[in-house]
């Protein structure tokens, strides 16, 4: 999993690369800091919490770039998800080179249970 998003409790939250996260490298995004009357905080006027915010997500081919805003404009934080290859190969039964996934090529070697492993 490249990114794991869910929402929302007022507030937004942002973990990559902390050691309190348990999935990490895969960065998690708790998203929703609008709300109004059931905000957990009042908003600070000069806009840098997380009340009223959004998450910005910029997808390119091989990465994921988050940003959370605040609502006057400015980036609250901001990390990279970069795409990961698949760490086992699902199908194949020769020793070969094969592809594991699209631009990887790895050393395939049959097992005995019929599947192969991506190194």
């Amino acid at each position: 999993t490249d990114l794991m998003l869910a929402g929302h409790r007022q507030m937004q939250e942002l973990h990559h690369w902390e050691i309190e996260n348990a999935i990490k490298p895969t960065p998690w995004v708790v998203t929703g800091g609008g709300g109004g009357e059931t905000l957990e905080h009042e908003p600070n006027t000069a806009g840098t919490d997380d009340r009223y915010s959004f998450t910005d997500l910029t997808l390119a081919k091989n990465e994921i770039k988050i940003q959370l805003i605040t609502h006057k404009g400015m980036t609250l934080t901001e990390t990279v998800a970069f795409q990961r290859l698949a760490s086992k190969w699902r199908q194949g039964k020769e020793e070969g080179t094969r592809s594991c996934h699209e631009g990887c090529k790895a050393k395939v070697s049959s097992s005995s249970g019929g599947g192969s492993s991506c190194n």
